[in-house]
């Protein structure tokens, strides 16, 4: 069975499919002329990079910072939140904290902030250990 393509599929046809898509969603005005337009020319797969973007964009301007922090056990909600308080301090800005766990950093944490990591795992400690003394 052969697959529709963007070529075979007129340009009013996905304009309608992507409206009344939106539709059912209860999208804004805004939103769902931005998703009709991309719908016919058919780029609407580039709709979670617009997403992702502005969501980025929102975040910036209200100074706010996402980062992820990882432990080898669930953290407790009091240690989650004084956490996020330390972060926002180094940061200075609100930060929207993810927590998971990774079983495989024996203790520690480990905390990401864009693209600085702050590394406080028991797994790198003994791994820097190991390196220290290999070299000697």
């Amino acid at each position: 069975m052969r697959t529709a393509t963007r070529a075979n599929v007129p340009e009013t046809t996905r304009k309608n499919v992507v409206n009344a898509l939106a539709s059912k969603l209860g999208l804004g005005t805004h939103v769902t002329k931005l998703w009709v337009m991309l719908g016919g020319k058919g780029a609407i797969e580039i709709v979670p990079a617009i997403a992702a973007a502005y969501r980025e964009r929102l975040l910036a301007h209200q100074n706010i910072v996402q980062a992820e922090v990882t432990s080898v056990i669930p953290l407790p909600p009091e240690k989650t939140k004084a956490l996020e308080a330390s972060l926002a301090k180094v940061t200075g800005k609100k930060v929207d904290l993810s927590v998971r766990v990774d079983p495989e950093l024996l203790g520690g944490l480990v905390a990401r902030i864009g693209s600085t990591v702050y590394d406080g795992s028991v797994r790198t400690q003994l791994k820097n250990l190991r390196k220290t003394l290999v070299e000697q």
